[in-house]
């Protein structure tokens, strides 16, 4: 069964490759960014992952509770780096996709 650090690992190569795609260049301070999100929700992101393996709850449960969280990724580092709110609302919602889809790939 995968670990929590599975996902993590997951996330970070799938935000290097979406940092590259909306903000090339500032690869590093998109990780940062998803890294203090981490911190902020690892605790929920933990409890709902295994929820999700387990079937304790749905993916469109797991979907909801993520989405919820969304107002928590403040990108400072990529707002310093003068990154457009277009693409700074743009990364925060793919951002959020990354995390559930990363999760259903992972867990399910």
């Amino acid at each position: 069964m995968a670990t929590f650090d599975d996902y993590v690992k997951e996330l970070r190569k799938e935000v290097k490759k979406l940092a590259q795609e909306l903000v090339d260049g500032l690869q590093a301070d998109a990780i940062s960014d998803m890294n203090a999100f981490l911190r902020k929700s690892e605790r929920d992101l933990k409890r709902w992952t295994r929820q999700l393996a387990d079937g304790e709850i749905t993916k469109q449960d797991f979907t909801d509770l993520v989405q919820a969280k969304k107002a928590l990724a403040e990108l400072h580092e990529l707002t310093k780096a003068g990154v457009a709110a277009t693409k700074l609302d743009r990364f925060r919602s793919d951002l959020i996709s990354l995390l559930i889809n990363t999760a259903m790939k992972v867990y399910l």
